[in-house]
């Protein structure tokens, strides 16, 4: 059994649509299927971030990140968790070419479809507060990705997918507060407990 947030997500997809049968079910929490904006801003952008990326690989590229999804979650500020600053610093590490290319390469797999064959539940936020300003709805929503936009993308994994969405989830739905997060694990334990997965708990 696979589990995934984020990035993580796109990759666990990735690698359980190229090794089919070494899996028995996809637990993904908020996956990054496609890249912010649109499938058309991917496409448009792919071929000057591909000569990047063979050129100069590892360049840091201007940071966007105003941490205001640390503020949500990071008891340092107005969060409940405490975690190494050194393994997810604020602001985030720098993005490089040769990584983001990768991943815009993930999301152009993903929108061709994969071939999935195990169950797959994808869990994701009902809200997207993405501005350039603080905003109090960040503390209701995911504030990284397009939520409705991950969720079209979820039905092209494989044949088997069930979409669940969380009232007032944060981008990493197990970060969300208690009441949030309590939704999100028992809505794994009843697709696990649905498959009968016995001994397997959220």
């Amino acid at each position: 059994m696979l589990i995934g947030h984020s990035t993580g997500g796109l990759t666990c997809s990735l690698w359980a649509h190229y090794n089919p049968g070494e899996v028995s079910g996809l637990v993904l929490n908020s996956p990054w299927l496609e890249l912010q904006g649109s499938s058309i801003i991917r496409t448009m952008s792919q071929p000057a971030l591909s000569q990047l990326a063979r050129i100069n690989p590892k360049a840091p590229l201007p940071n966007i990140d105003g941490g205001y999804y640390t503020r949500t979650v990071s008891a340092k500020y107005e969060g409940e968790w405490e975690y190494n600053e050194q393994w997810r610093p604020t602001p985030s590490f720098a993005v490089r070419p040769g990584w983001l290319s990768a991943i815009t390469t993930g999301h152009a797999r993903v929108a061709r479809g994969l071939d999935i064959t195990a169950p797959i539940l994808m869990l994701a936020s009902t809200r997207t507060t993405i501005t350039a300003r603080w905003n109090e709805e960040m503390r209701r929503s995911d504030s990284v990705l397009e939520v409705d936009q991950i969720a079209r993308r979820a039905v092209q994994l494989g044949t088997n997918v069930t979409v669940r969405r969380i009232p007032d989830g944060l981008h990493d739905l197990a970060l969300s507060p208690l009441p949030v997060r309590t939704t999100y694990y028992d809505a794994i334990q009843q697709w696990i407990t649905a498959y009968g997965w016995a001994g397997i708990t959220a």
